[in-house]
């Protein structure tokens, strides 16, 4: 939605169920790209009014949380993921420009949400991957415009749930960030190793494998993988148990009760 605020088209595919990309920005058009208050755009304001319904409605029972993508990954859905990796070694001035048009959009959205009360925003940034770029061209077009929606955020007293599901994330470039919390799947980072630099800085979101053993295994081997999780952490707080990523549709229900069970079985500390 936060794309398609800043111009990129869309299309809904007859048997699908999320829209794809119908024609992007040129980079030849950057310069129309303008910040963006979600309040006012017809796409971007329905999930803003959805949240405060759910806060109306819900919000005494769970928390609610707002949902953003990184500057990084907006501007790849504005003009294309490869058609941004090449202006960041073509035509960096012009990358910039739409990177700092959409964090200004995004310290908004963050604005916004936080007026209505959630209770977090939900960050995707799972473009920061040693699979598109190394640690300096994260910290040139990513990093630091990431860091400028998280401090707004934190000005205003809301927290950030910093999301990375890359096979290869730059997890401490993330944890540079100031997130309250990071999230990364088990599958791509060693606990020990995240657990030793994660703890006293922010809370942990270990994602438990979703993609296999979410949707193919038993709920006994569900049970065994969050146990094994919480057994590497330790007794120290500051850890959620939750999926790597979005479940597939098809996830049994009885491996998504088993995710739930096996916290209250083995997450009590002393």
């Amino acid at each position: 939605m936060a794309a398609k605020a800043h111009g990129m088209q869309w299309k809904f595919p007859e048997r699908d169920f999320y829209p794809r990309p119908e024609k992007y920005v040129d980079m030849s058009d950057i310069d129309k790209v303008q910040p963006v208050d979600p309040l006012e755009d017809p796409t971007w304001s329905v999930s803003v009014r959805a949240a405060r319904i759910m806060k109306e409605k819900v919000g005494d029972e769970v928390a609610v949380l707002g949902c953003i993508e990184s500057p990084n990954m907006i501007a790849s859905e504005v003009v294309g993921m490869e058609t941004l990796l090449m202006g960041c070694l073509t035509d960096p001035d012009a990358v910039s420009k739409l990177l700092d048009a959409v964090t200004q959009s995004s310290i908004r959205y963050g604005e916004v949400v936080n007026e209505i009360g959630v209770d977090g925003i939900f960050i995707e940034g799972s473009t920061a991957g040693g699979e598109m770029m190394d640690p300096s061209m994260f910290q040139q077009f990513d990093g630091q415009y990431l860091v400028r929606v998280i401090d707004s955020c934190r000005a205003n007293g809301l927290s950030t749930l910093l999301h990375n599901c890359s096979e290869k994330p730059l997890w401490r470039e993330h944890l540079g960030t100031g997130p309250t919390a990071i999230h990364l799947q088990l599958s791509s980072v060693g606990m020990p190793e995240v657990a030793a630099e994660v703890k006293g800085k922010t809370c942990f979101i270990a994602g438990i494998e979703h993609r296999e053993l979410l949707l193919n295994h038993t709920p006994d081997e569900v049970k065994a993988e969050v146990k094994n999780a919480l057994d590497a952490w330790g007794q120290d707080p500051g850890l959620i148990i939750g999926p790597g990523c979005e479940l597939p549709y098809k996830v049994p229900v009885e491996n998504i009760k088993a995710l739930k069970e096996s916290v209250e079985l083995y997450g009590k500390r002393q």
